[in-house]
């Protein structure tokens, strides 16, 4: 009878042995014993890390933090503020009260920073680079406040 299920096989399922996992570099950070070759990023506190971010961005911490600020400093708050939701896990609240902002208002930046760093090739560079930095400042000399 047409149409009738009456096998285990369909034809589109081909019988092709499975290919070995070979990730493609960046995704290949873990070596053969199981330890990963990527950044090293340790749990510290917000504190800690907007410090580390504006020392690197040569920023003061009132200048980060201002409201108001100038177009210049408002792209450095969504670049640390992107980074630290992004990759160091952190959340939006974790920020709220440093910069006196909702919450919301401090996802916004997040959202802002992932945007630009798919349209803009200069600002994905400074982002790797910021991440670079702080991982490299951390494992230099440990922080002193861990959250």
């Amino acid at each position: 009878m047409p149409g009738t299920f009456t096998s285990g096989w369909l034809p589109w399922w081909g019988h092709e042995p499975d290919q070995p996992l070979e990730p493609d570099a960046p995704n290949a950070w873990i070596d053969e014993s199981g330890v990963s070759t990527g950044l090293d990023r340790p749990s510290i506190s917000a504190d800690t890390y907007l410090n580390l971010a504006a020392d690197i961005l040569i920023l003061s911490i009132e200048e980060l933090t201002a409201k108001g600020s100038l177009h210049r400093i408002t792209k450095f708050r969504s670049l640390i503020i992107g980074l630290a939701v992004e990759r160091w896990r952190f959340r939006p609240s974790d920020f709220s009260s440093f910069f006196r902002r909702r919450n919301d208002v401090v996802s916004r930046w997040v959202r802002w920073d992932a945007q630009r760093r798919q349209e803009d090739p200069d600002f994905r560079a400074k982002y790797e680079r910021l991440d670079h930095d702080l991982s490299h400042r951390l494992s230099e000399s440990p922080p002193t406040h861990v959250g």
